[in-house]
C-alpha cells in the first residue's frame, strides 16, 4: 500500500451474513450488466421470469445489438469494396 500520512489504513471483516448475500449478488449483477452495455433482465437472471416480460424489458437491447450488426456491416462492405 501506498499512501502519505493523512490517510489512515483499517482493515475491515468480511461480514458473511446470509441475508445479505442476494444483495451482493444482484449488485454484482448489475454491474456486470452495466460493464457489458445491458439491461440485467438481457442476462436472464432475474426475480420475475415470465417470457414476455422478457421480451419487453430486453427489446431495446436487441435494439441496439441490431445497431451494431449493421454498423459492422457496413464497415465490412466498405473494406470489401475498396
Amino acid at each position: 500500500m501506498v499512501h502519505n500520512e493523512a490517510v489512515t489504513v483499517e482493515y475491515k471483516n468480511a461480514n458473511n451474513n446470509a441475508n445479505e448475500a442476494k444483495t451482493d449478488a444482484e449488485m454484482i449483477l448489475k454491474i456486470i450488466a452495466v460493464g457489458a452495455g445491458v439491461s440485467q433482465q438481457f442476462l436472464g437472471v432475474t426475480d420475475s421470469a415470465t417470457r414476455a416480460g422478457a421480451l419487453i424489458q430486453t427489446e431495446p437491447d436487441v435494439k441496439n445489438f441490431e445497431m451494431y450488426q449493421e454498423v459492422v456491416e457496413d464497415m465490412l462492405m466498405d473494406t470489401w469494396s475498396v
